[in-house]
């Protein structure tokens, strides 16, 4: 069974853990045999001398019987036998001693024997036997090993050179005593030996298993090292080990080499590999970063986040300035990337510091080169862009309003404003749009423009949109009970709620219910973009919400990623046109031409038009003439707080009413 478990360990079979255990299961077991053996045999000596000894009692006795004189004493004879029988008996039950044991009573047996010797040498030669079986049973082996040679050579002198004191037959018996036990400790020694081989074997193939073990341990803890520090996907290193590869690389420049550390990241990149199935993600990853690696090689290169980079651009010190190269190595980013016989642009955002002018710490420059990479973003510019000190407070600010948004929230410094949405029928206003707006008790005001992106960027949109959601509905309910049955509230909803929502299904329908909208009471105004290569997952939501009695309007349809062609199979009951396209449609002829064909197009799918971003009655003139179903935009009034908004609700009533105007809602 040992060899059986070596040979698993060594071709790679089984647990090693299990195998080591069972292992040690038989190395314990082995000794537990060497010591079964050991007392095994003693006790089977002492029987055998026991019986001898009993034989020459039952002599003695028959010899006195019969009037004659015998060697032995009848009972002393009989009380060694019995003593022996009782070692035996005990040795056999008890089976284990401790070595502490073994030595007292050895030391006891010798103090024992030699007094008996020294005071009467007859009795001291006639338990000479038993002494030595007495050694044999606690003794170790070397030790009886020596009585027992000592015992034959004195036995065997006295008979070749016999004394008055001791008969003939008693040297004899000693003699045959010592032979006996000595045969049997041989035994022992020889099953001790073999056992001992077993256990040393054991041993050391147990010892070359664990230093296998502490092998495959140390490469395995190498290997897991390594992992930690390499992106599985691409290779390069995560961020953490930039940093360090960094520092190592700075710390082998010398003052005269200057490097720029380069910041990238790439923006709509999901919205582009929509269409693609996973393996050709992969590919488009690995394109990018072959790509980034002609630029950056040989420098070390990292990936920070699903489509960000890091790296490091060595620079020329002769003539050209330092941004101009970055520029020019760089521009290829800037180009669209060819992946399957398709164009896709890369819409990088990239950050540049420069080592040594903006700092000699690593960990703070590759900061830098993230402060201006988030420049970039704010800016929308796909061309470097150079850190400088006073990115820092821009960032710092950003970070600081993230940290307050969940302030703001239980504070309730969010409020909603509504804009109108008017009929061009000119009827009574039962439509609006919700706006959020964060009113901090410091800084006051904070445009959503603001405030938006940080909140996705950094996960709290869905948040807040749950939280607009809830306000709208509430809001809804009270103006349909003070204003029209049939008023309506719009909410804009993010394209990461969906995702949310498509993702937690169970959770989001909860919410849903529990939020209890009435029946054509909201509208969710989804982006356009959203809709780009939209999933089947996504679309079942919108199907959810619109189920729910929840309406549907695309919103800044006319710009972007207009597709007429989708408009047949999206879940719709809206269509917003785009404020862009509504800018200057009394003097552009082919924009007026566009928006008509665009509500012409969605009446004809039995959608309705609203367009937003009508800031003169001219746009409102030739758009209510294209037949839009619905105008908003600060031409009518820009965002209201509740309390403003009924104000220019029951105005406009009164106007409506003065001019009787149909109410065909």
């Amino acid at each position: 069974m040992t060899r059986q478990a070596l040979q698993d360990i060594q071709h790679g079979e089984g647990d090693v853990y299990a195998i080591s255990e069972r292992l040690l299961e038989e190395l314990e077991a082995s000794n537990r045999i060497e010591a079964m053996a050991q007392s095994r045999v003693i006790a089977i000596t002492s029987l055998v001398l026991g019986c001898f000894v009993m034989l020459l009692a039952a002599h003695a006795f028959w010899v006195k019987a019969q009037g004659l004189d015998s060697v032995d004493h009848p009972v002393m004879t009989m009380l060694s036998g019995l003593f022996l029988f009782g070692v035996a008996a005990y040795i056999r039950n008890k089976q284990e001693y401790s070595r502490e044991t073994a030595r007292r009573l050895t030391t006891l047996a010798c103090v024992v024997y030699f007094t008996v010797f020294i005071s009467n040498d007859y009795v001291g030669y006639y338990t000479l036997p038993g002494f030595v079986i007495i050694l044999h049973i606690f003794a170790p082996p070397k030790t009886a090993l020596f009585f027992s040679l000592f015992s034959a050579v004195f036995g065997c002198a006295l008979v070749l050179y016999p004394t008055q004191t001791v008969e003939t037959a008693i040297l004899l018996r000693i003699l045959i005593d010592c032979v006996i036990a000595m045969v049997m400790l041989q035994v022992t020694l020889r099953q001790r030996i073999r056992l001992n081989k077993v256990a040393q074997w054991v041993a050391g193939q147990l010892t070359t298993m664990v230093r296998g073990l502490k092998s495959d341990l140390d490469v395995a803890t190498l290997a897991s090292e390594m992992a930690s520090k390499i992106d599985r996907q691409t290779g390069l290193l995560n961020g953490a080990a930039f940093e360090e590869a960094l520092k190592r690389e700075l710390d082998l420049r010398s003052t005269g080499r200057p490097a720029a550390i380069i910041n990238l990241r790439l923006e709509h990149a999901e919205d582009f590999l929509a269409p693609f199935d996973d393996e050709d993600r992969e590919l488009f990853l690995l394109s990018v970063v072959n790509t980034l690696a002609g630029i950056l090689q040989p420098t070390p290169m990292a990936r920070l986040a699903k489509w960000e980079f890091a790296g490091i651009l060595n620079l020329d010190t002769s003539g050209q300035n330092f941004s101009e190269q970055v520029s020019q190595r760089l521009a290829r980013l800037q180009q669209p990337l060819i992946f399957n016989k398709r164009r896709l642009p890369l819409y990088p955002r990239i950050g540049v510091a420069f080592w040594p002018q903006a700092t000699d710490n690593a960990k703070r420059l590759a900061l830098c080169a993230e402060i201006a990479q988030k420049a970039a973003g704010d800016m929308r510019r796909t061309d470097p862009v150079f850190f400088e000190p006073a990115m820092e407070a821009l960032v710092l600010d950003r970070v600081n309003i993230t940290q307050s948004i969940d302030r703001a929230m239980e504070n309730n410094e969010f409020v909603l404003y509504y804009q109108p949405i008017i009929s061009t029928q000119r009827g009574p206003i039962h439509k609006t749009e919700a706006l959020i707006r964060w009113i901090d008790p410091q800084r006051g005001m904070i445009s959503p423009a603001e405030f938006i992106p940080l909140a996705e960027s950094y996960g709290k949109i869905n948040e807040l949109t749950k939280w607009v959601m809830t306000k709208a509905v509430q809001q809804v309910r009270l103006w349909r009970a003070q204003i029209r049955p049939n008023f309506q509230v719009s909410v804009n909803v993010p394209p990461s709620f969906l995702e949310w929502f498509a993702e937690n299904r169970p959770e989001g329908l909860t919410w849903l219910m529990a939020l209890k909208c009435p029946r054509n009471g909201v509208v969710i105004e989804i982006t356009e973009g959203a809709f780009l290569n939209v999933t089947p997952e996504i679309l079942t939501v919108v199907r959810i919400f619109r189920a729910w009695g929840v309406e549907v309007a695309l919103d800044d349809f006319g710009v972007g990623y207009s597709s007429f062609g989708q408009l047949d199979r999206l879940p719709l009951d809206y269509i917003k046109l785009d404020k862009a396209l509504v800018d200057h449609i009394e003097t552009t002829p082919t924009k007026l031409a566009i928006c008509r064909t665009i509500i012409s197009l969605a009446h004809e799918l039995q959608l309705r038009v609203v367009a937003e971003g009508v800031e003169t009655m001219n746009q409102a003139l030739l758009l209510s003439d294209a037949r839009c179903d619905y105008l908003q935009g600060f031409v009518y009034s820009k965002p209201l707080p509740p309390a403003g908004f009924e104000k220019f609700v029951a105005a406009w009533t009164d106007k409506a009413q003065d001019l009787e105007f149909d109410d065909e809602d």
